[in-house]
C-alpha cells in the first residue's frame, strides 16, 4: 500500500565537520575547506551570515559546519557557526582531523585548545594559520595547556617552543618557558636574548635557586650584563658612570684643528714669527712660519684642555713678546701658579700618524726654584700657510692632548723595571723624542674614572658565591682583577695567561690606582723577555683577551668601539693604540726569532726613545724593535714607519733595523752609519755632465 509518507523525498543525511572558510565572494557566498580532506563546501548567503558577514574577515577562519550532499555528491552547508574552544564535540572532530595523535591530552573546559596545538605545531597546510588564529582567541590559557604537552611529548618541545614564540608574538614569553627555551639550545642568542626579556618584564619571578643555574656559564657576554643588572646591587650605577668617564675622557682631549688655528690671534702670529726668525736676515720659509704657528696652536690646545680640568693656566710662552720675563725659556705654561708645563708639539708622520714621537728638546727642563717642569705632548696634522693663514693639509684633521709625564716619572720607571729583571731601561741626557706610550694624563684627568673604578671594586668584593655572581665578574678584564687582588687566574686560563695574571698581581701589589701607560708598556716588554728567558714563547693571542671587558661595552651601548682596545678597557686613554701595537709587534717578533732554547738574547735594553735591542750570542748588539727615525727624500717630511721587527725587516751591518718605507736605518740625530751613507750615495740621481741635459725635478712630474 502507497501512503502519503512513502512518496515524500527522504531529506538529505547530514554530518558534522570542522572545516576552515576559503574564500568569500563579492556576492555574499563563499567556500570552506574540510580539515583533514580536500572537500570543498559551499556555504551559501544564509551561512556566511551565520558566521558574521561577508565583511568579518571570515577567510582564515575555523568553523563548525553540518553538511549535505546532494544528488552529483557536492557538500552544501547546512549549519555554520565559527569554531568555539569549549565544544567537545568540535574538539572530537579536530582530534579526528589530525589523527589523534594526542588525544589522551584533551581535558578540561576548552577542549579544543589541545587538538589546536597540535595542528599549529604542523610544519605546513592550511590548518595551521587557521589554528593559530583559533588559539588567539581570549582566554585560552595556552602556558597551562602547554604545559600537559610539554610533560607527556620531550620529542615535541622544540616544536613547542617555536609555537609558542609565535603565540606571543612580540610580547616578553613567561620567565618558566624562556628558562626551557634556553636550555634546549644553550648557543642560541636568540633565547638568551628572550630570557632577559623576560627576566626584566618580570623581575619578580625570579626562579628559586636560579642564581646557581649550571646554564649561565654558556651566555653570552651582553645576557650576563643584562641580567647583572637585576641582581648584581649597584652594578647598573658603576657600570654606566664608568662608561661616561671613558667617554668624557676621550672627548675632552680631541679638538677641531681648523676652530683652533682660525683663532690664533696676532700676537700668536707675532710669536711664532720670533720663533723662525733667521740669522741672515731673510724671511722664513713658509713651511717655518706654518710649523711654529702649529706649535702655538699646540700650546693653546694645551692650556685649554687643562683649564678643562678645572686647573688655573697662565699662558707664560706669550709672555716672550713683551720681555717682561724670562719664564718662557723653561715653560710654556703655568698651572695653579706652582707648576711649569712644557708643551711638546710632535707632528704626524707619513707612517706613524699618533704614534709619532720626534720633537724638537734637548732635556727635560726645571724652573727657576729648581722644580722639574711637566711635559705635555701634542699631536698636530701636518700643515700649509696660505694667505697668512694656517689649515690642515688632510681636511677634518684634529689636535690630539697625548698625555704629560715628567722627568722624575720616568726616573721611577727606569729604576722599577730594571731592578725588577728581565729588561734595562736607559734615560738619555740629550731628550730629543720619549716613546708614544710614555705620555699619559694627570689626576684631573681621570677623576671621574678612578671613583667608577672604586665603586666597582667595592661591586666585586660584595659579590656572593653564586654561579651567576663569578660569570658576571667575568665581564671584568681579568688583568683588572689581578690589579685588584680579586680574583686568582682560573682553571680555564691558558699556562702564559695565568704566568702574566700572577706576576701583574706581584708587581701591582698594594696600590689603588690603575697603572699609567707607561708602567703597562714596560711591564708587558718585560713579561716578554721573562717569557723568553723562561724558555717559553710570547702569544699575544691569548694575552689580549686578558684585556677584554664586556661591561664596558655593554654600557658604552653605541659608542662600544671606544672600549674595544686595551687601553680604554682599563679606563687608560690610549689615543695612539700603544698598547696593542706592542703587544702585537713583540708577538712578531717572537714568531721571527728562532725559539728561545735555539736562540738566547742577553742585556735586553729599552731606550729612551722606546727602541728594544739586545745582544745575541754572537756578541753583537742588534735592534729588535723600533720605529724608523729617517725621513721620506721625495716629500720631505718624516717617515715614521712602525713597527720595525727584527726577523720581518732587514737588518743593516750597524745592527739598526732598515725602513721599508725610506730605507733609513739610522736617526742622524743619534748616530752615523756608513752602511747608511752607502745606500743614499746609491740612490742619489747621476750628476749630470757639462751640456747634458738636467734631469725633471720630481714634483714637476715626467
Amino acid at each position: 500500500m502507497i501512503t502519503p509518507d512513502s512518496v515524500r523525498p527522504k531529506p538529505p543525511s547530514t554530518r558534522p565537520l570542522v572545516a576552515c572558510v576559503d574564500t568569500i565572494k563579492p556576492r555574499g557566498f563563499g567556500f570552506a575547506q574540510a580539515l583533514g580532506s580536500s572537500e570543498s563546501i559551499f556555504l551559501n548567503e544564509g551561512r556566511v551570515r551565520e558566521l558574521g558577514g561577508p565583511d568579518a574577515g571570515l577567510p582564515g577562519m575555523l568553523v563548525t559546519l553540518t553538511v549535505a550532499a546532494d544528488a552529483q555528491g557536492r557538500l552544501a552547508a547546512a549549519k555554520a557557526a565559527p569554531l568555539r574552544l569549549d565544544d567537545a564535540d568540535a574538539a572530537s572532530l579536530l582530534w579526528a582531523a589530525c589523527g589523534g595523535v594526542a588525544a589522551d591530552l584533551a581535558c578540561g573546559t576548552l577542549p579544543a585548545v589541545p587538538p589546536l596545538l597540535v595542528m599549529a605545531m604542523a610544519p605546513a597546510g592550511i590548518a595551521r594559520p587557521a589554528a593559530l588564529r583559533a588559539l588567539a582567541a581570549p582566554g585560552a590559557d595556552l602556558p597551562a595547556r602547554l604545559e600537559a604537552f610539554w610533560a607527556a611529548r620531550p620529542n615535541w618541545r622544540p616544536a613547542l617552543l617555536a609555537l609558542f614564540g609565535e603565540l606571543q608574538e612580540g610580547r616578553a614569553w613567561p620567565v618558566g618557558w624562556a628558562v626551557r627555551d634556553v636550555e634546549q639550545a644553550t648557543e642560541n642568542a636568540a633565547a638568551w636574548a628572550r630570557l632577559c626579556a623576560a627576566l626584566e618584564a618580570r623581575p619578580r619571578d625570579w626562579p628559586a635557586g636560579f642564581d646557581a643555574w649550571p646554564h649561565w656559564d654558556h651566555a653570552d657576554a651582553a645576557s650576563i650584563q643584562r641580567v647583572g643588572l637585576l641582581r648584581i646591587s649597584n652594578s647598573r650605577v658603576a657600570g654606566q658612570q664608568f662608561a661616561a668617564a671613558v667617554v668624557e675622557q676621550r672627548r675632552r682631549t680631541v679638538m677641531d684643528a681648523a676652530r683652533l688655528f682660525e683663532a690664533l690671534t696676532p700676537d700668536d702670529h707675532a710669536l711664532a714669527g720670533l720663533w723662525c726668525r733667521r740669522s741672515d736676515g731673510n724671511d722664513p720659509f713658509p713651511a717655518e712660519v706654518a710649523q711654529m704657528l702649529t706649535a702655538r696652536a699646540a700650546e693653546k690646545a694645551a692650556a685649554a684642555y687643562l683649564n678643562g680640568l678645572g686647573l688655573a693656566v697662565a699662558d707664560v710662552a706669550i709672555e716672550q713678546l713683551a720681555g717682561s720675563t724670562d719664564a718662557w725659556r723653561v715653560m710654556d705654561l703655568n698651572v695653579d701658579g706652582m707648576h711649569g708645563v712644557d708643551v711638546k708639539n710632535i707632528r704626524r708622520s707619513k707612517y706613524g700618524r699618533l704614534q709619532s714621537s720626534r720633537w724638537k728638546v734637548k732635556r727635560f727642563k726645571r724652573d727657576a726654584s729648581g722644580a722639574p717642569v711637566l711635559l705635555c705632548g701634542v699631536s698636530s696634522p701636518h700643515t700649509k700657510l696660505q694667505y697668512g693663514a694656517l689649515s690642515c693639509q688632510d681636511f677634518g684633521d684634529s689636535v690630539r692632548i697625548l698625555g704629560v709625564t715628567s722627568a722624575g716619572e720616568f726616573a721611577g720607571l727606569r729604576r722599577a723595571f730594571s731592578h725588577a729583571g728581565g729588561i734595562t731601561v736607559r734615560t738619555g741626557e740629550r731628550l730629543l723624542e720619549l716613546p708614544a706610550w710614555a705620555w699619559d694624563y694627570p689626576i684631573a684627568h681621570y677623576r671621574q674614572r678612578d671613583a667608577a673604578l672604586l665603586q666597582l671594586r667595592e661591586v666585586v668584593a660584595g659579590l656572593p658565591s653564586t654561579r651567576l655572581a663569578e660569570r658576571w665578574r667575568r665581564g671584568l678584564p681579568a688583568v683588572l682583577l689581578a690589579l685588584w687582588g680579586a680574583a686568582p687566574p682560573r682553571p680555564d686560563h691558558t699556562p702564559a695567561q695565568q704566568r702574566l695574571l700572577q706576576r701583574l698581581a706581584m708587581a701591582w701589589a698594594g696600590r689603588q690606582q690603575v697603572p699609567r701607560l707607561a708602567w703597562w708598556a714596560l711591564f708587558v716588554l718585560q713579561t716578554w723577555a721573562q717569557e723568553r728567558a723562561a724558555g717559553h714563547r710570547f702569544d699575544q693571542d691569548a694575552l689580549l683577551p686578558l684585556f677584554d671587558n664586556p661591561l664596558l661595552r655593554f654600557h658604552l651601548g653605541p659608542n662600544q668601539a671606544v672600549g674595544t682596545s686595551p687601553g680604554p678597557a682599563l679606563g687608560i686613554d690610549d689615543p695612539a693604540e700603544m698598547l696593542p701595537m706592542l703587544l702585537r709587534a713583540l708577538g712578531r717578533l717572537d714568531a721571527a726569532l728562532p725559539p728561545p732554547q735555539q736562540l738566547a738574547l742577553s742585556n735586553l735594553t729599552v731606550l729612551f726613545n722606546g727602541v728594544l735591542v739586545g745582544t745575541f750570542p754572537d756578541g753583537r748588539r742588534r735592534t729588535l724593535l723600533a720605529h724608523c727615525g729617517g725621513r721620506l727624500p721625495d716629500l720631505m717630511i718624516d717617515c715614521g714607519h712602525r713597527p720595525l721587527v727584527y726577523g720581518e725587516q732587514v737588518s743593516c751591518a750597524c745592527g739598526r733595523l732598515i725602513c721599508p718605507k725610506c730605507g733609513t736605518c739610522t736617526d742622524t740625530r743619534y748616530a752615523v752609519c756608513e752602511a747608511q751613507q752607502q745606500r743614499d750615495e746609491a740612490r742619489r740621481p747621476p750628476a749630470v755632465e757639462q751640456g747634458a741635459a738636467a734631469p725633471t725635478p720630481f714634483w714637476q712630474g715626467r
